[in-house]
């Protein structure tokens, strides 16, 4: 299951969805044991901790890693914060309505 960042990537849900992917391999949970086998088979040989869990999704959204994932989320994040700043100088949001 490979799949691409959502448009705006919160950071917070992935971490809820890892957190969810962690319980559910815990329990036995076939799908989620099968994932983990996919992006990280090491893993499954002890108890699924949140970091291994964290891993399967970034390898699910294309990263290397959990940080490389954080850290394109936090650059986009930037650059959104960026653009909204400079829409807001050049007067694309102006107070007066016509």
């Amino acid at each position: 299951m490979s799949v691409s960042l959502p448009e705006r990537p919160d950071l917070g849900q992935l971490r809820r969805q890892a957190k969810e992917l962690r319980d559910a391999v815990r329990r036995g949970d076939a799908a989620a044991v099968e994932r983990f086998g996919r992006h990280h088979p090491a893993a499954l040989q002890g108890v699924a901790s949140l970091a291994s869990a964290q891993l399967v999704i970034a390898r699910e959204l294309g990263f290397a890693s959990w940080p490389r994932l954080k850290a394109a989320i936090d650059t986009e994040a930037g650059n959104a914060d960026r653009r909204v700043r400079a829409f807001v100088s050049a007067g694309g949001a102006s107070s007066t309505g016509s």
